[in-house]
């Protein structure tokens, strides 16, 4: 029979150092592993040099005691302070591994944190769009994917400015100079006579809405005189001469 120093940790983190008698070592390490330690090392000694092992822990080591504690295996090290600073190192290593996992979803939400704030930051600097100007118009190739991105982002100021350059209106003059002199029903549809003033010049158009039968607001939509002319007749006449005088 051989005589074995063994070095393992218990469940709890705890390291448990002491003596075993076991015919090979492969024979030690299955008896230590079999209460429940995982070994750490195992050396062999010779029986003279070795220190004696006390019967509480050669009993508890060979299966003829169920309990596992402190005091069943005897502390090999005779340094305390040495001792004292494995074990702490063995433990601290051990609650690093079993809150690994916790670390790394700490990590991963950290991450989630800092994009959320960055998404709100440029949303808040940007509330309406980042403008035409955040886009390529210098070709018409160009332009025709620039317009796809824009409905894309759902970039309202780009829209806004777009449209100002595409009907030369000036929001600030149209909103002062709006006014609406005429409302007249087609169908299940509403066409004004709207004006407003745009560089000082006075303009005159028709706007037509229809009511959207699901929200149940009123949505802008087209309505041509050709189509209004094939009901109602005079209509078509008033809105031709509405868009051609001054």
């Amino acid at each position: 029979m051989q005589r074995f120093r063994f070095v393992a940790v218990d469940s709890s983190g705890s390291v448990k150092k002491g003596g075993i008698s076991a015919p090979t070592r492969d024979e030690a390490i299955s008896r230590i592993e079999s209460r429940g330690l995982q070994v750490q090392e195992v050396t062999e000694v010779d029986k003279d040099a070795s220190p004696p092992v006390s019967k509480a822990a050669t009993k508890h080591l060979n299966g003829e005691s169920p309990n596992l504690s402190d005091d069943n295996l005897l502390q090999l090290d005779p340094t305390p302070h040495s001792h004292s600073r494995d074990k702490s190192v063995d433990r601290l290593w051990l609650i690093l591994q079993q809150r690994a996992p916790v670390l790394s979803l700490f990590t991963s939400l950290s991450a989630l944190v800092v994009a959320v704030v960055a998404l709100a930051i440029g949303v808040l600097r940007n509330p309406l769009g980042r403008g035409i100007s955040s886009y390529d118009f210098t070709t018409p190739e160009a332009a025709a994917k620039s317009l796809v991105q824009i409905d894309k982002n759902q970039d309202f100021r780009a829209r806004l400015e777009l449209s100002e350059l595409k009907e030369g209106r000036s929001g600030e003059e149209m909103s002062r100079t709006f006014e609406i002199h005429k409302t007249a029903d087609f169908n299940d549809k509403k066409i004004l006579f709207v004006s407003y003033a745009n560089k000082g010049k006075k303009i005159k158009k028709i706007d037509s809405f229809e009511k959207d039968p699901e929200t149940k607001l009123w949505i802008p939509t087209y309505v041509s005189e050709i189509e209004v002319r094939k009901v109602n007749e005079q209509l078509a006449k008033e809105m031709s001469a509405w868009r051609t005088t001054d």
